[in-house]
């Protein structure tokens, strides 16, 4: 019952219990179980770093860490360990002035990022109240969307003083093309188990997406390289201009008169669901382009940071729709369209079902069973000039993030606002902080950050 009480205090059981449970037990346990910093287990203590301090008065000593000394995190293994510089055993000390109990904060993540910004710098400030002098400031522990949240949330009026420092881990800076992919074929293809849940077709994802902000957030931003969409042809080489040039807003998301802009219409009457119009998504879109523009190259001043890049967990850098001969049942020589008509074709002018492939000409056409068997099923064919295949992941990342939105911070930040930035290999996106790398890496984090953090007042 004391356990249930704590999960509600701390809000534990505002977030995924599969996702981050572990995490949180663990984390409660390396920050507040023991407060002598030569006592720490993840850290290579030996004797020589030791030295015994007498106190007065009386004949009582006490054993202390000597100053200015590197001490080795272990845990962190030689990946990590080589991108980083050491813990300072003063560092530590300064460390131990703190517990530092563990709380948890949950946001819908379909809303808007601005809105989840305002809810975290409520519990915030709820946060310090409770604590009162024994909480001068708060550290952030984010994953993916709850960057862009403690990002926004370090901008509002206030905040970034209340906010000793931020670990990122595995954060879309930059926003990630899976999204605009979810839109158009859904996730059947990728992770038919999550696609169960967020859609198999581009036709469920987008009844969902284009009326949520947030989910709209995700979307490659200004900040992200551009060119990440293209269509090939037959030979692999390019059949039209990559997109977007400059403005993927405008240029992908709200562009209605080709079939590769991000959604079908149609699509924004679901059946059975609740309708919206043209206006309201682009409303939307111009929403998610506007939260980008104010965080963009923002970050804490005191910000650390971790992404996935393992080929093990493919991630898409970029979307490749590629153009492959389809079959047409009256002729094998009939006329095809060239490259450059397929590209320029609307969305009227294609056969979507929010599947890939999409198909241009042809029809859906019913084979009947053989020799007129009642009992066999009537197989559908799609028959076509070309079908446009949807690709999959061309890069590495950790399944969700590709390496180039998940290292954006370092080189996209304003000021010198990235403390540390590693890579790491061999982590799911969602899973990412149940491995023990990235665990030592927050871990490192905290430490770093809490030395700097304004000290409580009750420690004088």
């Amino acid at each position: 019952m004391a356990l249930t009480k704590r999960y509600q205090e701390r809000g534990w059981g505002e977030v995924s219990e599969t996702s981050y449970h572990a995490f949180l037990l663990w984390l409660e346990d390396a920050m507040n179980n023991e407060f002598l910093p030569h006592k720490w287990p993840q850290f290579d203590i030996q004797p020589e770093h030791l030295h015994t301090v007498a106190v007065e008065p009386g004949p009582t000593q006490i054993t202390q860490l000597k100053p200015e000394l590197p001490i080795a995190m272990p845990g962190l293994g030689a990946t990590l360990a080589a991108q980083l510089p050491s813990i300072i055993s003063d560092e530590l000390v300064a460390r131990g002035d703190y517990r530092m109990p563990v709380h948890a904060c949950g946001y819908n993540w379909l809303d808007s990022n601005d809105s989840a910004a305002s809810r975290l710098a409520e519990r915030i400030n709820e946060l310090m109240h409770q604590y009162g002098r024994n909480c001068q400031q708060v550290i952030l522990v984010t994953h993916s969307m709850g960057g862009l949240v403690a990002r926004r949330c370090a901008q509002l009026p206030g905040m970034a003083d209340k906010i000793a420092g931020v670990v990122h881990g595995v954060m879309p800076a930059t926003g990630a093309p899976v999204a605009y992919r979810r839109c158009k074929v859904g996730m059947s293809d990728e992770d038919p188990i999550a696609g169960a849940v967020i859609g198999p077709s581009g036709q469920e994802v987008t009844a969902v997406f284009a009326q949520a902000p947030g989910a709209l957030q995700l979307l490659p931003t200004q900040d992200y390289t551009p060119g990440w969409l293209r269509l090939v042809d037959e030979r692999g080489a390019p059949a039209m201009p990559r997109q977007p040039v400059k403005d993927p807003y405008e240029e992908i998301y709200l562009r209605r008169d080709r079939w590769w802009g991000l959604l079908r219409e149609e699509w924004l009457a679901p059946k059975g669901g609740h309708p919206i119009t043209w206006e309201t998504f682009a409303r939307n879109i111009r929403k998610a382009g506007s939260f980008h523009q104010r965080i963009a190259g923002s970050y804490h001043p005191q910000t650390y940071v971790y992404y996935g890049n393992d080929d093990k967990h493919p991630s898409f850098e970029s979307i490749t729709w590629e153009m492959q001969r389809g079959s047409r049942l009256n002729g094998p020589n009939a006329s095809r369209p060239d490259a450059f008509t397929v590209s320029s074709l609307q969305m009227h002018e294609v056969r979507d079902d929010g599947r890939s492939p999409i198909y241009v000409g042809g029809q859906a056409e019913a084979i009947a069973p053989p020799r007129g068997d009642p009992d066999m099923p009537v197989k559908t064919v799609q028959t076509s000039y070309w079908e446009l295949h949807c690709r999959m992941q061309d890069g590495a990342g950790d399944g969700t993030v590709p390496v180039s939105s998940g290292r954006a911070p370092v080189m996209l930040a304003r000021k010198d606002s990235i403390r540390q930035q590693v890579q790491a290999p061999g982590f799911d996106h969602e899973a990412s902080y149940g491995n023990p790398l990235t665990q030592q890496f927050t871990l490192y984090s905290l430490i770093k950050i809490a030395a700097k953090a304004k000290r409580p007042l009750c420690v004088g």
